[in-house]
């Protein structure tokens, strides 16, 4: 299996091993979830298969580059239209997004805190792409962000999920810190507020425990990163425990 890319003039075709085509199996598959939304369909790239191969329609594509002015714009515009956007999306439970309690993973006494915590707190249902950053950002010749990476893709998500994910993510990585360290310290959690105060100012004070909850539930059930689930679980009690608002 190989992917097919044309990036300007240029054609790439990227051969992947019987391994990796697993990994491109399940993000095509992701992508797939996508394109079958309302939502994300205008958004994720012009995919289609020719035979074994992965063909990207789209041309004239270039990487984001968050340092430059232009790009920071284009993707902060694109963010502020697709949460607009999403308000127009039947609302929903936040605990009813949350994922199913397994043992293994998260415990099941600590999620029925969780859900009482949330049970009140609505969002609006539009499918989650569940890694957004800059990353998985592409723009197409008429300056239009397209996304990549679509294996972590959830339908039964919300968008506010991912644009708290890419600031968390902006965070991290200007600190130097890990997503939990910025999810549920008082002056990190305040960072990412300032960030996002002129898109969005009524993301909910218990958002940074639904989006720790299910942001350790996805790196363990798709990363195989249960031997972090201790340090996830103690930084679910802690976001339970803290009182402290979370000021958007």
């Amino acid at each position: 299996m190989s992917l097919k890319v044309r990036i300007g003039s240029s054609r790439f075709e990227i051969p992947f091993s019987s391994c990796d085509s697993k990994v491109l199996g399940e993000k095509f598959g992701g992508w797939q979830r996508a394109k079958n939304t309302t939502f994300w369909h205008d958004h994720v790239l012009d995919l289609r298969t020719v035979g074994s191969s992965v063909v990207l329609r789209s041309t004239h594509l270039r990487a984001v580059d968050g340092s430059l002015k232009s790009d920071h714009k284009t993707v902060t515009r694109w963010l502020e239209e697709c949460l607009r956007e999403s308000f127009r999306y039947p609302k929903c439970r936040l605990a009813d997004l949350l994922p199913p309690a397994e043992q293994e993973l998260i415990p099941a006494e600590l999620m029925a805190h969780v859900e009482r915590r949330l049970a009140g707190i609505y969002t609006h249902l539009t499918g989650c792409h569940g890694d957004l950053h800059y990353g998985n950002m592409l723009i197409n010749g008429s300056n239009q962000i397209r996304l990549i990476d679509l294996d972590c893709f959830q339908p039964n998500g919300t968008f506010e999920f991912d644009i708290f994910h890419f600031y968390v993510d902006a965070v991290s990585r200007l600190e130097k810190e890990s997503w939990l360290r910025i999810t549920t310290e008082p002056r990190y959690r305040g960072k990412v507020g300032s960030l996002l105060r002129d898109i969005n100012h009524h993301f909910a004070d218990d958002f940074p425990l639904f989006y720790t909850v299910v942001r350790a539930h996805l790196e363990m059930k798709t990363q195989g990163r249960t031997d972090r689930k201790d340090a996830y679980s103690r930084a679910i009690r802690v976001l339970l425990e803290k009182q402290q608002e979370f000021n958007p």
